[in-house]
């Protein structure tokens, strides 16, 4: 490696040889990896912060990015998401179907088939997103995936239904 120093006077480069000589070459390459090796340690430090930062904000939580039937509710709870559902089944109660086999009907209301949304096992996914024993698998859920988009299951009472079935055959 050369050093120029310019004398200011006369523009005309020149060779500092002397200074050059004084600063031996394993000392820049030493410096280079200690500064690199700081740099590592710090960013992980700092990133084990920001990780600890964020399970403590969203701890009894939905992480950001959480769907569920296109609603977000990402820093909710899954108390919130299991009312959300359960008012969105009081449309189903009201139901009656009517059911006609060879002159003969039978009628059943929604209410006693059980038609609606299950709300606890939907807000139970909805909270366990990202929160997986895989840590790999939590990580690109809760950063890199941008939307978790999860559908509800419908559900009703198979048992009840069979039985009417069964009396108009």
């Amino acid at each position: 490696m050369v050093l120029f120093v310019y004398n200011y006077h006369t523009m005309i480069p020149r060779l500092n040889t002397k200074q050059h000589r004084n600063i031996p070459r394993r000392r820049y390459i030493l410096s280079f990896f200690q500064g690199v090796t700081g740099g590592i340690i710090l960013l992980v430090i700092g990133a084990t912060i920001a990780y600890g930062y964020y399970e403590q904000q969203y701890r009894g939580k939905i992480y950001p990015g959480v769907y569920v039937e296109d609603v977000p509710f990402g820093g909710k709870t899954s108390r919130e998401v299991e009312t959300y559902l359960l008012n969105k089944n009081v449309p189903f109660s009201g139901v009656r179907m009517e059911i006609r086999f060879e002159g003969t009907t039978a009628t059943i209301s929604g209410g006693d088939l059980g038609l609606g949304y299950d709300a606890t096992l939907s807000a139970t996914q909805a909270y366990l997103a990202g929160r997986s024993p895989y840590i790999l698998s939590n990580l690109y859920e809760k950063f890199l995936k941008r939307k978790i988009i999860l559908t509800p299951y419908f559900r009703w009472n198979n048992q009840i239904l069979e039985d009417t079935l069964r009396t108009l055959a």
